[in-house]
């Protein structure tokens, strides 16, 4: 392998690449389903199935995140899925421009959802929480998109 690489950093980072375009490519088809089928902002399950895709790579990013933090999920590396969730946002509410409240500034928000998915998608990975990954999905959903929707599952 070493033949092809300069050294185990390139390994990973090659890996990391990979997994990070077939996460890109999974979650954006989710997202765009959930919006055709108009069920974007309902419920938690869009929520649900980012944590589930997570977990198909839980082995490699997991043990990245806590054996070799400095070569695991830097920013730049969530900067694709971050960039198609955001457009893909930004479209819904041109289109549906009554899914946010008057005044409610769009970047802030996107900025806002945009390190709140990232952080909980690292802890969720960083601490193995699958066994609250309902939970923490629909906390996730409460905090961010149900309040956005005044949908939340419980008062936020």
């Amino acid at each position: 392998m070493y033949q092809y690489f300069a050294n185990k950093d390139e390994i990973i980072d090659v890996l990391m690449d990979r997994i990070m375009e077939e996460t890109t490519a999974a979650f954006g088809a989710q997202l765009e389903q959930s919006v055709a089928e108009g069920t974007f902002l309902k419920d938690a399950a869009l929520q649900s199935q980012f944590l589930a895709v997570l977990d198909e790579y839980r082995d490699i990013l997991g043990s990245l995140l806590n054996d070799a933090p400095h070569l695991a999920l830097a920013a730049h590396r969530s900067v694709r899925i971050e960039e198609r969730c955001r457009d893909l946002l930004r479209t819904y509410v041109t289109l549906n421009p009554s899914v946010i409240g008057p005044g409610v500034d769009l970047d802030a928000l996107l900025l806002v959802l945009t390190v709140s998915y990232r952080e909980v998608g690292l802890e969720y990975l960083r601490r193995d929480l699958r066994d609250r990954r309902n939970q923490l999905a629909t906390a996730l959903y409460d905090m961010t998109m149900g309040g956005l929707a005044g949908t939340a599952t419980r008062g936020v």
